[in-house]
């Protein structure tokens, strides 16, 4: 977080910041539809060989609003 005013400003508010120090964030593209977030593809980042890390992807595409 850039800003470190921001934490007190969310946690005013009634909400949580937690820091992941090792997210290594990646974007999948193809046409215009993205898959964004931190999951590798392979067999361990999608946990096909054993569990992983907790992973977050999220589907979003060009015609989604802004």
């Amino acid at each position: 977080m850039s800003d470190p005013r921001a934490f007190d400003l969310i946690s005013e508010r009634g909400g949580t910041v937690a820091l992941q120090p090792v997210v290594h964030a990646k974007a999948y593209v193809v046409g215009i539809r993205a898959l964004v977030g931190s999951a590798n593809v392979t067999v361990n980042g999608l946990g096909w060989i054993r569990p992983g890390a907790v992973e977050i992807l999220v589907e979003t595409s060009a015609q989604d609003p802004a």
